[in-house]
């Protein structure tokens, strides 16, 4: 039977990483869409994006749907999925979080991570003249794709842009709308 996803990316990426997945779900007979979100387009204003901004794009494409979808949020994109749910669960039939952060309540993306990388991000959106955080090549390379090649590696990075802090400060919004469980 086929099925249609909706693929929602997660920081400093847009929806073209998810091309290669769209090919595979189209091979095996099914249909996909994989938006941009707001502030991951190369020419967006990084600093008026807020976390609205991305549940109503999310929800916008949701509510373009005919049937209910197979909705997938990678890393970042978990808790954005997290929140959206509740507001458009009419049109999600099945949640995939892959390799996706999900946080417990009160919690943001920060305090999911080691402390020393937490740092090293609020250090670079700080930096930044509009409160985004870079790429970041040496965490890109030696943390996020260690083991991909240079060539693979360099094909992504050129593609990647910066990342509205919003996304990764937020601690407001999240509070466990799905029922979900940090199982440590």
């Amino acid at each position: 039977m086929s099925q249609h996803f909706v693929l929602i990316h997660g920081a400093w990426h847009g929806g073209w990483c998810w091309d290669g997945v769209i090919r595979e779900l189209e091979n095996a007979g099914h249909t996909a869409v994989a938006p941009t979100l707001p502030g991951n387009n190369p020419d967006d204003d990084f600093a008026s994006v807020t976390f609205a901004d991305y549940l109503d794009a999310i929800a916008a494409v949701l509510e373009q749907q005919q049937e209910p979808v197979i909705l997938v949020g990678h890393s970042s994109a978990g808790f954005l999925l997290q929140a959206v749910a509740p507001k458009a669960a009419k049109k999600i039939a099945h949640l995939v979080f892959h390799n996706a952060f999900i946080l417990p309540n009160d919690a943001s993306q920060l305090d999911m991570l080691l402390p020393e990388v937490a740092k090293i991000l609020i250090d670079a959106a700080m930096a930044s003249p509009h409160k985004s955080v870079p790429v970041l090549e040496d965490l890109v390379r030696n943390a996020l794709m260690k083991d991909d090649s240079t060539e693979v590696q360099n094909a992504l990075l050129s593609r990647l842009v910066p990342q509205p802090f919003v996304l990764i400060k937020l601690n407001e919004v999240v509070t466990n709308p799905v029922g979900l469980q940090n199982r440590a």
